[in-house]
């Protein structure tokens, strides 16, 4: 049995292929938009990330999506039919 050590998350485990992180971070940032557009319509409040209830929610998941969006940026373009 070979036991891997180092982190395991979705970025790490897929490090030798930019597109692939491209693309789920691209996900991310769209549920993230459904989700808060949904929040806005319906008058919902952003709260504090640590607070356990819907309000802090919305705050991660407003973090969330600042966060995947400026990583996007640092990706390759998923539409390119190149592997850069």
């Amino acid at each position: 049995m070979v036991i891997k050590t180092g982190c395991q998350c979705f970025t790490c485990r897929h490090s030798d292929e930019p597109r692939l992180i491209a693309a789920h971070e691209q996900g991310v940032v769209e549920i993230c938009d459904l989700v808060l557009n949904w929040a806005k319509r319906n008058n919902l409040k952003s709260g504090s990330i640590t607070d356990d209830d819907l309000p802090g929610l919305i705050a991660t998941l407003e973090y969330n999506r600042m966060a995947s969006s400026c990583y996007v940026k640092e990706m390759p373009d998923i539409e390119s039919d190149t592997n850069e």
